[in-house]
């Protein structure tokens, strides 16, 4: 065997130190500290402002159809970025969105493992401005009109630890007919979300006004403004139901003008308590200028998810001071009026099939406007309705009305049989009403800020009643009454303790034709002799020119001598007769008049 190290020279320690080392080691140092050199240069590059303002701006305003606006941008790539004066414009548009600052503080590399966490979210200044045409356009829903489809992917997960608005403004500008505006603003006083990502869960403190103001085109301005702050905790799942909450907040009038100006002093303290599936407590508790104003409760068990449940409302002692915040607009005082009631939601089959009872109790209700100041009266109001939203119907199936001045009652109305209207095109699901309202023990002279110049003194009475038949193609209304004990004033003449009946018989058919089959009236003097009378009948069908009228009239012309004011007329006696007879068959019209004076005895002297 030949030995292996036969043929290869000897090297001894000192050549082997001699020899020259391989050149691969330095050149793997060379390589990483250039890789290290790079990515210190593209870090700083791609945090650089002009990097952002070059490359990613202008993909984003491309993707967004609007010219963004930025004075100052910071990029720390992996951990925030921080915008200052921003402007969104959408293209050929007006600005929509600004803000004097923005903070993201993010993980980018939780964000490479798909899943958006962001730190802190924080927006300084933030302005939205929403201009709406008469035609109801806007700019806002003309930007979103022009953006490109977007992809149906799934939404990426997201998780927020920290969401805060600060000096916030959502304005809406809405133009009117006449050169008018109506402009409404959303304060975002400050606003802290915590815990925000599929669930919405965490500490909420909220501080946001509302302002509306109203500008005619003469100018004049009606304004109204309200803040209010809530604190506790929010629980809102992904599809944004209501998880677990507990909130408290004030409510507050800060200010009012014009025909809101009796809501100054309005505050208000606000409850709401949510758990899954049930409404535990949502309570509003009313001031005005110190004093109670009412309460409002709502509570009851209810899924959101599926819009079912049964819901109560409760208002109890809602006073002049709450019912006046309506009645302000209107030029109207609730004066000593006193609110209570409650209102019943029964929801089924997803919210489609709804069962609403409503039972108010108002006491002394008196109204004052301009003209004066109605007197005091009790107010029982009962109603239960229906509502398929399917089915396409609404059916009244209770209605009862009681107006009693102290305990003996004015006016009643109740519904006899349930109403069902329906607009589904099947005849068979109507149901035939019959309605009955009554008016007894009604003082006119109480009521005689409110009445004609001429009665203003007596007791008001009548029976009306409505029918409706054959599935609602004939409907009948009859109405009895009159007045008694009544004063009648007319050119300078008073008759006293007077009366007057009123009745009507009219039928509405197949929806087009109008029978008056009888209409009579009549006035008495104190003796019960007739003063006046008038009747009529006759028909009308609608859309066309063809009526048939028939009136007669007739006066005691001694009795009514005292109302004509003639001078050198006398009158013993007399009985003055007209008759008047109309016809039109679209292309054929005529008429007859018939004027008679009989039985005439007196004198005239010019």
């Amino acid at each position: 065997m030949t030995d292996p190290s036969i043929g290869k020279p000897n090297l001894d320690q000192e050549q082997l130190g001699t020899r020259e080392p391989r050149p691969w080691p330095k050149r793997l140092n060379l390589m990483i500290t250039g890789l290290i050199l790079l990515l210190v240069v593209a870090y700083f590059f791609i945090g650089s402002s002009f990097f952002l303002r070059s490359v990613v701006l202008p993909s984003i305003e491309k993707s967004m159809m609007a010219t963004i606006q930025v004075e100052d941008i910071s990029l720390s790539p992996f951990s925030q970025i921080e915008l200052k004066d921003l402007i969104i414009t959408p293209y050929n548009g007006e600005t929509l969105v600004s803000a004097k600052g923005a903070l993201v503080r993010y993980s980018l590399l939780t964000i490479l493992g798909g899943t958006i966490k962001l730190d802190q979210l924080q927006l300084m200044n933030p302005e939205v401005i929403i201009i709406e045409a008469e035609d109801g356009k806007s700019n806002l829903s003309s930007w979103l009109e022009s953006l490109p489809p977007s992809p149906n992917a799934p939404l990426p997960v997201m998780d927020l630890n920290l969401l805060s608005v600060e000096n916030g403004k959502v304005i809406l500008r809405q133009k009117t007919s006449g050169g008018g505006q109506n402009v409404t603003e959303l304060l975002l006083n400050k606003v802290s979300i915590e815990k925000l990502g599929q669930d919405l869960e965490g500490p909420l403190k909220l501080d946001i006004g509302l302002k509306t103001t109203k500008i005619t085109d003469a100018g004049e301005e009606t304004q109204l403004a309200l803040s209010m702050k809530l604190e506790g905790d929010l629980g809102l799942n992904a599809e944004l139901f209501p998880e677990k909450s507990t909130l408290n907040g004030q409510l507050k009038v800060e200010s009012a003008t014009g025909a809101y100006a009796d809501m100054v002093g309005v505050n208000g303290d606000l409850i709401l308590a949510l758990e899954p599936g049930s409404i535990d407590d949502v309570s509003l508790s009313m001031m005005r200028n110190g004093q109670a104003a009412g309460n409002i409760r709502v509570m009851g068990p209810f899924d959101f998810a599926t819009s079912e449940g049964r819901i109560v409302a409760a208002f109890d002692n809602l006073n002049r001071q709450f019912l006046n915040l309506a009645g302000a607009v209107a030029g109207i005082d609730f004066k000593e009026t006193v609110m209570d009631g409650s209102l019943t939601m029964t929801l089924t089959n997803g919210g489609n099939l709804l069962a609403l009872a409503v039972t108010t109790t108002c006491s002394n209700v008196s109204i004052g406007t301009g003209e004066g100041v109605t007197p005091p009266l009790n107010v029982e109001l009962d109603t239960t309705l229906n509502y398929d939203a399917d089915g396409e119907k609404l059916t009244v199936q209770q209605f009862g009305l009681t107006v009693a001045d102290g305990a003996t009652p004015a006016i009643t109305g109740a519904l006899l049989k349930p109403v069902t209207f329906a607009w589904n095109g099947q005849p068979e699901s109507f149901q035939e009403p019959e309605f009955n309202f009554n008016i007894t023990n009604f003082n006119l002279g109480d009521w005689r800020d409110f009445t004609f110049d001429t009665l203003n003194q007596g007791e008001l009475f009548g029976d009306f009643s409505l029918k409706v038949e054959q599935s609602g193609t004939r409907m009948q209304a009859d109405f009895t009454g009159g007045f008694k004990d009544a004063d009648m004033a007319f050119d300078g003449h008073t008759e006293s303790g007077t009366s007057g009946s009123l009745n009507l018989e009219m039928v509405f058919e197949d929806y087009t034709r109008v029978t008056l089959k009888r209409l009579a009236m009549e006035w008495s003097n104190t003796s019960g002799n007739s003063l006046v009378s008038f009747s009529a009948s006759g028909s009308h069908v609608l859309g066309s020119k063809g009526y048939n009228l028939h009136t007669e009239a007739k006066a005691d012309l001694a009795l009514m001598k005292s109302f004509v004011n003639m001078d050198g007329l006398s009158i013993e006696q007399g009985l003055g007769e007209l008759s008047f007879r109309l016809r039109d068959n679209d292309d054929d019209l005529s008429g007859v008049l018939q004027m008679a004076l009989r039985d005439y005895t007196g004198s005239f002297s010019g």
